[in-house]
């Protein structure tokens, strides 16, 4: 046993809390103070928010190694549980609880400090969140309008905000992904259906529903143009046809053990987070083998993930979607325009 430990354990109960609180204050702020000295983010880091590490925070992960930093903890945080971004320097991150009903919050990399961008208004839960083509943050709020949930539409500069789009297919949207066109998938997992919407009209669609799916909860899109989701009810990965809508199955059990948030790494493989297990697992896209990609460390309750990847591979992906949709879907009418 620690020093520290054996000491608490000869003292009455009250002050022996009151000491392991202190002690926990001193290591959060110690921690803070480590979190401030690094740069940027580094080309295919992944940012992990947490609801539970340290009164609530942002852990960074580096893909190739697994090593934990901490970004951003405590403060203003109640419970982060996604992230996202499109700079090295900044990052948006949607917090269910902060001020009661939630808010988007915009973290300095490099220091730490946290800046409420958003609060109240139309939140209720907020619970993931993707930067638009226009460059405002558009939020999914499962318990919004209503509670059939939302997409919340935040200007960042400002802070105001407007419903892009509610009501339609949504029964309980839990998460987004923007595709390289601008238009946005968002996960539903209330009707087991990926749906897409035009990010200036709010007008919806469905890209996939039911087939295999008992409780999807994290969309992301693959380099070939896929998109890749999650079901949380069979701890499963999947592959989606964009166009078509066909789903099939790329990795399911294994490793997972309570499934949360998905995004895909630098090098195109799914990254699943996992707070069941603490950990972060990356998937073969293609086996569907799965292994470790960073366990425990900080990790109480990792969920939502944002990777920061090249612009030029984005603003690429941008010009090229749409002649890349055109051609697949001419092969799958028999090659007729």
């Amino acid at each position: 046993m620690h020093k520290s430990s054996a000491a608490c354990a000869n003292l009455p109960l009250a002050i022996s809390v009151r000491l392991i609180a202190l002690r926990r204050a001193i290591l959060i702020a110690g921690l803070l103070t480590v979190g401030t000295a690094r740069a940027g983010l580094t080309e295919g880091e992944i940012l992990v928010a947490d609801g539970s590490a340290f009164g609530g925070g942002i852990i960074g992960v580096d893909p190739a190694t697994g090593v934990q930093t901490l970004v951003s903890i405590a403060g203003s945080f109640a419970r982060p549980v996604a992230v996202t971004g499109d700079s090295p320097d900044h990052a948006y991150v949607v917090d269910s609880q902060a001020f009661g009903s939630g808010a988007l919050f915009r973290i300095h990399v490099a220091t730490g400090a946290q800046v409420a961008v958003s609060q109240g208004g139309f939140f209720v839960r907020p619970a993931a969140a993707v930067i638009a083509a226009s460059g405002h943050v558009i939020v999914v709020d499962p318990a919004a309008a209503g509670g059939r949930g939302a997409l919340i539409r935040i200007d960042r500069n400002t802070g105001t905000q407007s419903i892009l789009s509610s009501g339609g297919f949504f029964v309980n949207p839990v998460g987004i992904v923007r595709e390289p066109s601008g238009t946005l998938i968002v996960v539903d997992r209330g009707a087991a259906a990926l749906i897409r919407v035009n990010p200036t009209t709010g007008t919806q669609s469905i890209v996939s529903k039911g087939g295999g799916w008992v409780a999807p909860c994290g969309v992301a899109a693959l380099p070939d143009l896929d998109l890749t989701a999650l079901d949380c009810g069979l701890q499963a990965l999947f592959r989606v046809n964009p166009l078509t809508g066909q789903q099939s199955l790329m990795s399911i059990g294994g490793l997972f053990q309570g499934v949360y948030g998905l995004a895909v790494d630098i090098n195109g493989h799914p990254i699943v987070s996992d707070p069941v297990a603490r950990a972060l697992f990356r998937v073969n896209p293609v086996s569907g083998a799965q292994t470790v990609m960073s366990l425990f460390g900080y990790f109480q309750e990792p969920q939502g993930m944002w990777t920061i990847v090249p612009e030029p591979a984005t603003l690429f992906l941008s010009l090229v979607f749409p002649l890349i949709l055109r051609q697949r879907s001419r092969s799958a009418s028999g090659g007729q325009s």
